[in-house]
């Protein structure tokens, strides 16, 4: 069964720098993923370690500097108003990191040719609850859903263009929207007015791109139909969910991959045998299904001892 840890502010960890100071730094950022991947054997990279704040510094946000070893967080909204994204445009060449986050990826690959190199991008609903703020966003797309549905397709657009120039510099994509999970959005809401900017996102980079992972963290039973209608590449079963049952009703699309998550606490140093018991009960669930593997996503001070332990088991599950 293949494992994969996956490393974002842990990648700084490993190099013994802040995530702050790695988040802005083109050469500290290739480091700490380099890093990873040899610590990890990993052939796959994520690129970034607060991923979901790229393109909302880009548009404007300011992203604030955290106290010692905290992943960096956004504070203010930009807007007042859903109209004013329609107003918002994006150049993955000039604003913000995103220039920084394409050479990195390129550095990665000159050093990993054998590697799976992604761009992370976020999905237009949580790029606008940064924009305008959570509660705002929520509350708005409740009680007045058209024009949010308007600048969610607009906000999608830019994703497009950044998407495609992600894989016009040879590299894949990997796509986060966990703002849609309930109970912050209703599956309806979720199904009616931010699904269909997903799927434009999709629909139009599937011609360039086709093996574009989605993920949707948290308690997302209840989307399950609607993510797997996506048709992404790759999605995954969060541990937050009742997984048995969310594996239940992906099983319909068995060409698409699935990553079944571990709980990131037992990875946390002295819990071996947690670390352990969680890999059978994750790997009892992924048996059943094909194209799944295990994952987690790993906290900033992770035991690298108990990742590389539970690598080896799972390699090994077959013998279980």
């Amino acid at each position: 069964m293949k494992f994969e840890p996956i490393s974002y502010e842990h990648a700084a960890y490993l190099t013994g720098k802040r995530p702050w100071d790695v988040s802005r730094d083109c050469a500290l950022l290739v480091s700490a993923h380099l890093e990873a991947m040899r610590t990890y054997k990993s052939n796959t990279c994520i690129v970034g370690i607060d991923i979901y704040n790229v393109e909302a510094e880009a548009y404007g946000c300011k992203i604030e500097e955290p106290d010692k070893t905290g992943v960096p967080v956004f504070r203010e909204p930009l807007v007042e108003s859903v109209d004013e994204m329609m107003a918002l445009q994006l150049n993955p060449a000039h604003d913000g990191r995103m220039p920084m986050i394409l050479r990195v990826a390129q550095q990665i690959a000159e050093e990993r040719p054998d590697a799976d190199i992604r761009i992370p991008l976020s999905g237009p609903f949580t790029i606008a609850c940064h924009l305008l703020g959570l509660e705002n966003m929520i509350c708005e797309i409740f009680m007045n859903p058209e024009p949010c549905v308007s600048a969610l397709m607009h906000l999608a657009g830019n994703q497009i263009l950044y998407g495609r120039t992600a894989v016009e510099h040879g590299f894949g994509i990997t796509f986060f929207e966990s703002s849609v999970t309930p109970p912050l959005l209703s599956p309806q809401l979720f199904s009616e007015k931010v699904l269909p900017s997903l799927k434009k996102i999709l629909t139009n980079l599937s011609d360039c791109e086709p093996d574009i992972q989605f993920i949707i963290g948290g308690d997302t039973v209840h989307l399950a139909h609607a993510i797997s209608s996506l048709q992404a590449s790759y999605i995954i079963c969060p541990v937050e969910t009742d997984q048995e049952r969310f594996m239940s009703i992906v099983a319909c699309n068995p060409e698409m991959k699935v990553r079944i998550n571990m709980n990131p606490s037992v990875f946390l140093p002295g819990n071996h045998k947690a670390a352990l018991d969680e890999a059978k009960r994750t790997f009892n669930i992924a048996r059943k299904y094909q194209n799944t593997s295990i994952g987690t996503l790993l906290p900033f001070d992770a035991d690298s001892d108990i990742v590389n332990e539970i690598s080896d088991f799972l390699i090994n599950s077959h013998h279980i």
